[in-house]
């Protein structure tokens, strides 16, 4: 199981709650920018995954897991 925080190109849901902004870059491979529904945590099997498409920044992972941590309560 990974668990994994789903992403959104849908210009409304940047301005909910536990969402973070992700600007589209060779690094990460996105192809337009894109919100992380931090609230739609979700888990899944590791065969839905076929292919890996880039990596998020440090940056990004940092502000998620802030917002996780908010979520969640462990902050």
């Amino acid at each position: 199981m990974t668990v994994v925080v789903p992403l959104t190109t849908t210009p409304a849901a940047f301005g909910f709650p536990h969402t973070h902004g992700i600007e589209k870059n060779p690094q990460n491979g996105l192809t337009s920018d894109s919100a992380a529904l931090v609230f739609q945590l979700v888990a899944l099997s590791g065969d839905r995954f076929e292919k890996k498409i880039g990596r998020c920044s440090v940056e990004d992972m940092e502000a998620i897991s802030i917002l996780l941590k908010d979520l969640l309560s462990l902050a």
